[in-house]
């Protein structure tokens, strides 16, 4: 491997997927001094501190306590560019912009109209993903074992996909705090 084992963080997260059933996703997250060392550019920009790239994830609370398992609800950059973006903010969305200027929670209350929320970005995500601006979104896969690298592309196909994922894990959590009358949290 051409990392150092102190480099590398493995981390897993679930979902349900488009299909109903359940699948897992692996983030490899690699200290951003050894991508410099082969000529790879972590992510920059605020708050990143040089890592390639954080993640939101979504969580339940009963009586101040995480309730089972957070899932994923997308990259940190999600943020602006999907939950926060124009086209979300163009749909009445109230919720979910409000990622944009921090973490969102979700009161138990407020749970039937955050679920009617989500249902209606399932219902755009055409118009959701293709509103984001992949242009800048070039990226290089690095092959773990042997250290070849390939570059990637971003597509509003896969990015629609990913959406969906990340939607539908949001959803799950949302439903998940409504039975048991908790909170939602997406930070």
């Amino acid at each position: 491997m051409p990392f150092p084992g102190d480099a590398v963080r493995i981390d897993l997260a679930c979902g349900i997927q488009s299909d109903g059933h359940w699948h897992g996703w692996y983030s490899v997250k690699v200290r951003a001094s050894e991508l410099h060392r082969l000529g790879i550019r972590p992510i920059q920009g605020p708050g990143r501190n040089g890592c390639a790239e954080l993640s939101l994830i979504v969580s339940v609370f009963l009586r101040g306590e995480t309730l089972g398992e957070s899932l994923a609800a997308g990259p940190e950059n999600w943020r602006t560019s999907v939950w926060g973006s124009p086209q979300v903010r163009t749909l009445g969305a109230v919720y979910f912009p409000q990622l944009a200027e921090g973490d969102l929670r979700v009161t138990a209350g407020d749970l039937p109209a955050f679920l009617q929320e989500c249902a209606l970005l399932s219902e755009h995500l055409d118009a959701i993903a293709g509103g984001v601006d992949l242009s800048a979104r070039k990226g290089i896969a690095v092959n773990m074992g042997t250290g070849t690298m390939t570059a990637i592309g971003s597509s509003h196909v896969v990015l629609r996909e990913q959406v969906s994922l990340r939607r539908a894990n949001i959803e799950v959590a949302a439903r998940r705090a409504l039975r048991v009358h908790g909170e939602l949290a997406m930070w």
